[in-house]
């Protein structure tokens, strides 16, 4: 699942993918979700567990385990 807060991305995402969602009440408590923000731009503050898995020149994705999803994103 592909939990992405800028309606923008989430487009983008979405070309690739339809596991794409804006909100962190949508995904599944057994699924791992991969949080995509961009690199400069302004994003909600990320859970303190989320490990970057991905580190690019627009974006940074970072990855929650399914134990970890209990904690709440605020989404703009």
């Amino acid at each position: 699942m592909f939990l992405v807060p800028d309606i923008r991305l989430k487009y983008w995402v979405e070309t690739l993918t339809p596991n794409a969602v804006r909100s962190p009440n949508e995904p599944s408590s057994n699924t791992a979700v991969i949080i995509i923000v961009e690199k400069l731009g302004k994003h909600p503050p990320l859970p303190l567990k989320a490990r970057p898995i991905y580190s690019g020149n627009y974006i940074n994705a970072y990855l929650i385990m399914p134990k970890l999803l209990h904690l709440k994103i605020s989404v703009d």
